[in-house]
């Protein structure tokens, strides 16, 4: 008799309770939608200091067909190919270390930042000592060498600072040497070929006229619905693509704009938290800042090394090296390197692409293996001198 009654009252309220299972669906479905879209929230941990610019945009890594190792290569192939990648799976699978010949991910693991160095690795810092246990029996300066300091010297991926053939070119080089590679000098446009439109305020018609870009209208820059950045990539795409491809620009690969100053990592400027390091930000949108170089880095930039500049060597050569010159080298072909994390890791590649053009090789080699040095902006010279003459020797 209970049961009649309890499937009566359930028929005679059927619609009440439908309207309220619905609402508490409809209420739960919102609830998880708006759980779901907050920041981070499909992610297994933070993401490493190179990718953390497009972690909420989890499909540029993980795709449903050829896994993460296509989309690295999707990024960075080109660079392996350039580097002429010294540990490319065929040439682990050539020299019988099939097991190493896997993914990206194997070294290179994503959200484990407890796990994970400043470089992207995420294996024991001495690992090359899975390979070259026996190094010393062919290269007798390395025997006994900690395999924690092979970084000191070579790099996995681009090991071409650290062969034999690179180290024999520059033996013999002094400390210090006169073919230091000239800073491009800005070319400045001609006068305008129109006139500005009438309401244009006078101060940044002043700033146009005797800036870089007096030759063009306003209208050819201020474009309706235009990025910045992607305006000024119509005529500077090389430019671009590196600001893009570096830790200024990274994100608007996933966004419309570059990243705060505030949503950077490393030490930073907390006035200058709302700034986007866009092209404006270093160049001015009218013309170019008078201080261009170490005093516009320092606007955002708060670390050690930059705040060191000041009372180091190169903030006294005439002219000053400054952080450009190291970070966004102007090379002898004119062309702007705008990715800064170009040469930042292993540091090999900020020395022979880099320090090589005013310091001899065991120098510059010396000081970017010191920590301390690099933390201090090189205030003084290396403490501890590399033997790289032996290992040239020793180096097919």
């Amino acid at each position: 008799m209970n049961i009649d009654r309890l499937w009566l009252w359930l028929w005679t309220h059927a619609r009440a309770i439908g309207l309220v299972s619905s609402a508490i669906l409809v209420a739960a479905l919102l609830l998880w939608m708006g759980i779901r879209a907050l920041p981070g929230f499909w992610t297994a941990g933070p993401a490493s200091d190179g990718h953390h610019q497009i972690i909420d945009r989890c499909g540029l890594c993980h795709r449903p067909f050829g896994g993460t190792t296509d989309a690295c290569l999707g990024c960075h192939g080109e660079f392996l190919v350039q580097a002429k990648d010294s540990h490319a799976a065929e040439v682990l699978k050539k020299a019988g270390q099939l097991a190493l010949a896997g993914d990206c991910d194997d070294c290179h693991r994503e959200h484990r930042a407890e796990h994970t160095d400043a470089g992207g690795l995420s294996r024991p810092g001495d690992f090359c000592i899975l390979c070259h246990r026996d190094v010393g029996s062919d290269r007798p300066s390395h025997t006994g060498r900690d395999f924690f300091r092979c970084v000191e010297c070579h790099a996995y991926h681009d090991n071409r600072p650290g062969s034999g053939e690179f180290l024999r070119a520059h033996l013999g080089e002094p400390d210090l040497i006169d073919k230091r590679a000239p800073d491009v000098a800005p070319q400045l446009a001609t006068k305008h070929s129109l006139p500005p439109p009438p309401d244009a305020p006078e101060p940044i018609v002043a700033a146009w006229q005797n800036g870089p870009h007096a030759e063009l209208v306003c209208e050819r820059c201020h474009v309706s619905g235009e990025k910045p950045w992607s305006t000024c990539g119509g005529c500077h795409a090389d430019a671009q693509e590196g600001w893009q491809n570096g830790r200024h620009g990274m994100a608007t690969l996933v966004r419309a704009e570059a990243i705060t100053v505030g949503e950077g990592r490393g030490d930073f400027r907390a006035d200058e938290a709302e700034r986007h390091p866009d092209c404006a930000a270093c160049h001015g949108a009218h013309q170019e800042p008078p201080d261009r170089g170490t005093q516009t880095c320092t606007r955002c930039h708060n670390d050690a090394h930059t705040l060191a500049w000041a009372e180091s060597p190169h903030a006294k050569a005439k002219p000053p090296v400054t952080c450009a010159s190291c970070h966004l080298p102007h090379r002898r072909d004119g062309h702007v390197e705008h990715n800064q994390s170009a040469n930042l890791r292993p540091t090999r590649r900020m020395g022979q692409g880099v320090c090589l053009d005013c310091h001899g090789l065991e120098f510059a080699y010396s000081a970017l293996a010191d920590p301390e040095l690099i933390r201090n902006n090189f205030l003084t010279g290396p403490r501890v001198r590399l033997d790289i003459e032996e290992t040239a020797r020793e180096s097919p």
